[in-house]
């Protein structure tokens, strides 16, 4: 009896153990929603600063070509009003 009665018991125990190890979930499986919102963050707040260089370096160059324009605007107006001389 005990002979056919120990692979029953055997096979429950390893089915045990199997359905344990199935229902228990790792680290990464609890944390995984926590993990995907941290790399969000991550990725967008990186994304972001990026955008943001690009936006001042746009508004630096901007400037600079307005600073050119304004100058050479000013010097042919202050060229064309100046007094002539006489000849």
């Amino acid at each position: 009896m005990a002979e056919i009665l120990e692979p029953i018991i055997k096979e429950s125990v390893v089915q045990q153990l199997i359905d344990s190890v199935r229902t228990e979930k790792t680290w990464l499986q609890k944390h995984e929603r926590l993990i995907i919102v941290i790399l969000i963050l991550a990725l967008g707040g990186f994304g972001f600063n990026k955008w943001m260089n690009v936006s001042a370096e746009n508004a630096k160059s901007a400037l600079a070509v307005q600073q050119q324009a304004s100058a050479t605007a000013a010097s042919q107006t202050a060229l064309h009003n100046s007094p002539r001389r006489p000849e």
